[in-house]
């Protein structure tokens, strides 16, 4: 920006760029981002090696523990977050150096260890990596991950609970958007015991109800109707709420204060509804009167009712789209980000080991996911197979890296006769092994692009000529013309099998 720009024009992109700031569109660089990942982990080894005493530390477990501090220091050093108003609070011009901050140049410089390795005011000039005054800024790519790992669960909620709930969990992921800065939490890079401060906020249920415009969205009639009766004795099966006990009276005689069933003239036992004084108690913690699970108490349905059956049906979906957990009886509501991001990285996964090998193969990834590290025998007894079916399947499943053969000896001579084959499956071995396989389906696809381009180039060039452009009918022969057609058709198919590739990467690498 220079002194020449108006002064609205000014205004307007700083609010421009506000804005992207506060959606985390943007993110202020740092020095960390302009160096490669081999630089910053060594300065992060550096730094914590000599904060830490685990620097001599042996064992698998230590150097575990010491991965995961630096895999935390890596994180810190690339965090980069804007206070509000951070673009208006700034000098438009401020490209030079004031004197308060050139006299206090030695004093800002962050202190030195005697090793050479920044000490704890490493961040003091981390954040603003341009002159005085001037901020840089980048493309936040985490953020735009989240945005399509959102688009993503919808799409899945659309197809396993129908439209009407995908928009209802639309709605609900918009509202913790704001929280959400990136998809892969912390929480794998924390230590054992240490809490997590990227957990997930509780959904407002109040705010949903009200942005859920009925306009838009018909909730009425989505949901089957069930009568007040059954739907008493057919509790949520997420979490039931825990009823509270009403206190015995022992002033009753023992006989009154047994609940005794009434038998009608026919010997018929009626039914008794013990409960109606806790379930009253119970909707006194609950908005509107109305029942958690969207019983009707009259003959209209509220929208707060709609809503609530929606996010049950999505709480009660295999995927778990929603997290009912109860404090006393008020219910609140969560999205287990992590969880779902497993369940959309195995999708993908099994997507192709079923599209590779079959159902059969499929369903033995599924049992060894379950059920951990099994023997051949077992495998057989759960999986209903033979012992050749079953060895060709596995033997296929190993020699394409999904499976892996973990050798047992019973004694110390390791005698092929004495040693027990143990078959797992390592979900994120197998996610970077079809990641790496990705990335050479995508360089071989642009090879062959650059190839067929290359094979038609002179009549690539007549056409992009700029009196050729527009006029192809009257300007080229018809041979020129279907083999240009024909390389059109194939840059476009190509191109989007890299893009349709680049949606597995983005999945398995960065959801």
């Amino acid at each position: 920006m220079n002194g020449e720009t108006p002064k609205r024009n000014v205004d307007s992109l700083l609010t421009a760029l506000e804005r992207l700031a506060e959606a985390d569109f943007i993110q202020k660089v740092r020095s960390a981002h302009f160096r490669n990942d081999a630089d910053n982990r060594d300065e992060a080894e550096r730094h914590v090696s000599s904060t830490q005493v685990m620097i001599n530390a042996k064992g698998k477990k230590m150097q575990e523990e010491f991965d995961m501090a630096v895999d935390r220091e890596i994180e810190r050093r690339k965090e980069s977050t804007f206070p509000r108003s951070t673009f208006h609070s700034r000098p438009i011009n401020g490209l030079k150096r004031t004197a308060d901050s050139s006299n206090d140049h030695h004093a800002r410089k962050r202190s030195r260890l005697a090793d050479g390795v920044a000490g704890d005011s490493h961040d003091a000039n981390e954040a603003d990596i341009g002159p005085a005054g001037d901020i840089i800024v980048q493309v936040n790519h985490s953020k735009f991950s989240v945005l399509m790992r959102n688009q993503r669960l919808v799409s899945l909620a659309e197809q396993t609970v129908g439209r009407p709930s995908a928009k209802v969990y639309r709605t609900a992921l918009r509202q913790v958007e704001h929280a959400t800065l990136r998809c892969r939490s912390q929480s794998a890079l924390l230590a054992p015991g240490e809490p997590s401060d990227h957990s997930t906020p509780y959904i407002d249920v109040d705010n949903l109800v009200r942005e859920v415009d009925p306009a838009k969205i018909q909730l009425g009639g989505t949901v089957a109707q069930v009568t007040s009766k059954q739907n008493d004795t057919s509790e949520p099966r997420v979490q039931p709420v825990v009823r509270r006990k009403r206190p015995p009276d022992h002033d009753r005689d023992h006989s009154e204060d047994e609940d005794v069933d009434e038998v009608d003239e026919h010997g018929n036992i009626s039914e008794i509804d013990h409960d109606s004084e806790d379930e009253a108690a119970d909707r006194a913690y609950r908005p509107n009167n109305h029942r958690l699970n969207g019983t009707y108490t009259n003959g209209n349905t509220s929208q707060y009712e709609k809503v609530m059956q929606h996010l049950h049906l999505l709480a009660e979906a295999p995927e778990g789209f929603l997290t009912l957990e109860y404090d006393g009886a008020i219910p609140s509501w969560q999205i287990d980000y992590d969880k779902l991001s497993a369940e959309l990285r195995n999708q993908q996964l099994f997507s192709i080991i079923f599209d590779r090998f079959g159902n059969v193969a499929l369903r033995l990834v599924r049992v060894m996911m379950k059920k951990g590290k099994l023997d051949e025998k077992s495998l057989q007894e759960i999986a209903l197979m033979s012992a050749k079916d079953l060895r060709q399947t596995l033997a296929m499943l190993k020699a394409a890296g999904f499976l892996e053969l973990q050798e047992v000896p019973r004694e110390n001579q390791r005698q092929p006769s004495r040693t027990i084959y143990l078959w797992f499956y390592d979900a994120d071995r197998v996610r970077r092994k079809v990641i790496e396989d990705l990335y050479k389906t995508m360089a071989r696809i642009l090879v062959r692009l650059k190839v067929e381009r290359k094979k038609i180039q002179g009549v690539l060039d007549k056409a992009d000529r700029t009196d050729v452009k527009g006029h192809e009918e009257e300007l080229l022969s018809s041979g020129e013309r279907q083999v240009l057609y024909r390389w059109r058709n194939i840059e476009e198919a190509m191109w989007g099998e890299v893009g349709r590739l680049d949606d597995l990467v983005t999945i398995l690498r960065d959801f």
